[in-house]
């Protein structure tokens, strides 16, 4: 613990072993250091998340209220969104051009251990190359990391299912997900209907979920992130294998987006194609958006639903954007 914490105060990047996959670490008020991560990860401008050490050092870094309070100390431990305090000692590269700064707190032991040495906050962002999924076999950390941290942090728990940490901002003194991932998934959205069937929602290409739905409960992933690369694929139809396994529900219903060349309708056409005996049913992509919005708020509709989203495949062939659609 000693050495990895002056290897931070020296300058390193360091990779250290979390709940849901490896973080890469750097000291967060060294503008060198978190300019050598950024461009080892090349990660141009994206914010990085901080691990404040304690309640007290994120109130140096940000604005924390009640409901800020309890989303940090809560045993869901996201990365909560603060308005970033003047003064905070903080690299620019940090967060470049954003007031607001993502914080948390230490949630395993490990962790509290390497916050307790440093008595600092650090940069803490996930394993992985820009748009690769997060590294959290210890073996593809070693390959996949190396180049980019100076050093390694690790425990002997194995990781099974890789995790993002999640993201939530608080409106109006409520919390709102960003990205629901660690400390959510895949605990089960309760729903307004119940499926006669078992259904796999396939997600979209971009910052991508799949969904197991079993009855009336929708078992949301873990954020996959971008279907891009082999890496992501592979961590996408491991992930559904998993999660299918867990809940001992073969989908018998495969709904997808209606992009013909998204991955993951690739992937829906491709189990259909192997077992005759699934359903396929597209979805157009915005209102799937709205769908969304209903069910998790316990509505059916009919409502009048905008999804102020960028391009989506419509009905008629074309590429839609920024919808009113009247939905159930």
């Amino acid at each position: 613990m000693r050495a990895a914490a002056d290897a931070l105060r020296d300058g390193a990047v360091l990779a250290v072993k979390g709940l849901g996959g490896y973080h890469l670490a750097a000291l967060a008020a060294d503008e060198t250091a978190v300019a050598v991560l950024r461009a080892r990860k090349h990660r141009e401008d994206k914010p990085f998340a901080v691990l404040a050490p304690d309640l007290a050092g994120a109130r140096g870094l940000g604005a924390v209220g009640p409901a800020e309070v309890a989303e940090l100390t809560s045993r869901r431990a996201p990365i909560v969104l603060l308005r970033r305090r003047p003064g905070a000692r903080l690299a620019a590269a940090v967060a470049p051009g954003n007031d607001h700064v993502g914080v948390l707190l230490p949630y395993t032991p490990l962790h509290h251990l390497l916050a307790g040495e440093l008595a600092a906050p650090i940069v803490l962002t996930s394993g992985n190359v820009s748009d690769e999924p997060i590294a959290h076999r210890d073996d593809d950390a070693a390959a996949r990391l190396t180049g980019i941290a100076d050093a390694f942090l690790t425990h002997d728990r194995p990781i099974r299912t890789r995790a993002d940490d999640s993201v939530v901002r608080i409106v109006a003194g409520r919390p709102y997900p960003v990205r629901r991932s660690r400390g959510y998934a895949p605990e089960p959205v309760p729903l307004p209907v119940t499926a006669a069937r078992p259904v796999l929602g396939c997600g979209a290409e971009l910052k991508n979920t799949f969904c197991v739905l079993r009855g009336a409960e929708a078992f949301v992933s873990h954020h996959v992130g971008d279907l891009e690369n082999a890496e992501t694929l592979a961590a996408y139809t491991d992930g559904i294998a998993h999660l299918q396994h867990l809940l001992a529900a073969a989908p018998l219903v495969l709904a997808h987006d209606l992009h013909p060349e998204y991955l993951s309708t690739k992937y829906a056409l491709a189990r259909a194609e192997a077992d005759p005996g699934v359903e396929l049913v597209g979805v157009q992509h915005h209102h799937a958006h709205i769908a969304a919005c209903l069910a998790e708020n316990g509505e059916t509709g009919p409502a009048i639903g905008l999804a102020c989203d960028g391009l989506g495949y419509g009905t008629d062939g074309a590429l839609w954007g920024g919808e009113v659609l009247d939905a159930t």
